[in-house]
């Protein structure tokens, strides 16, 4: 959704290396190397329980440095590209069924962009959801804080050059609710600091996100405040109590009507 134009190519014009799929949230990231056909070389992901003790806004900087130090150097030089997947923060997504913006110039999507989530500057990006009745094709806008999203590849370092996507995490949900069958589609992305709810009706052609400001971390600090405890003690007692991974997902259903 939010592309940039930084891929390493070789002297004959082909990309080298793999295809890095990269998440890093608040909480923990993940990542999935492809070969040119698009196979599985490898998968690593995040241990352990989310850094707690750095300061709100500072979970950027932990978590990338625990990305760069999960992945062995010779692990990076098999990258030839990466598709860096974000927890953006603030970031706003409204739908434009009414194609409102179709014709706006970039300026004025980045104005429309800083009076949604308050801040300087902004990036923005398209994904087509649906047509109307005439075939004509319609989308959704997602507007992001430009300032974090460049602090990620500040800290990513040599490795932002690899860079050709920055896609946020609505656009991922907006996949996903395309791909159901049911009219409507709900999600609810917890962070470390703040919260994602999304919510998607197919038929009508709504999409609706708002973040709301208390996430995981924020739990287990207050938790720890009211039982006289670490804010670590306090986020393992909150593993331990985990009662929402039992709950059966619409993809465990998928599969036991395969089965």
């Amino acid at each position: 959704m939010f592309g940039l134009s930084k891929r390493e190519e070789s002297s004959s014009g082909e990309r080298e290396g793999g295809t890095l799929l990269l998440y890093i949230s608040s909480l923990g990231w993940w990542s999935q190397l492809l070969d040119q056909r698009g196979e599985m070389v490898w998968q690593r992901e995040s241990a352990g329980l989310p850094p707690v003790d750095v300061a709100p806004g500072d979970e950027i900087s932990r978590m990338v440095q625990l990305v760069l130090e999960g992945h062995k150097s010779g692990e990076w030089k098999q990258v030839g590209e990466i598709v860096l997947l974000l927890e953006s923060g603030k970031e706003v997504v409204i739908e434009d069924k009414a194609k409102i913006f179709r014709g706006a110039t970039a300026g004025v999507l980045r104005q429309i962009g800083r009076q949604q989530i308050n801040s300087a500057e902004v990036c923005y990006g398209f994904r087509a959801f649906g047509s109307d009745a005439n075939g004509e094709s319609w989308g959704v806008y997602s507007f992001g804080d430009a300032t974090r999203l460049r602090r990620y590849l500040a800290l990513l370092d040599q490795q932002a050059t690899k860079i050709t996507q920055l896609v946020p995490v609505s656009a991922v949900l907006i996949g996903q609710a395309l791909l159901q069958k049911r009219e409507n589609y709900g999600a609810l992305l917890m962070g470390a600091e703040s919260t994602l709810c999304f919510l998607v009706n197919r038929n009508k052609g709504v999409v609706v996100s708002r973040t709301l400001p208390v996430g995981v971390v924020t739990l287990a600090r207050t938790l720890a405040e009211k039982m006289s405890v670490s804010p670590h003690e306090a986020l393992d007692a909150l593993r331990q109590r985990d009662h929402i991974s039992s709950i059966p997902s619409s993809r465990d259903e998928q599969r036991g009507v395969a089965a």
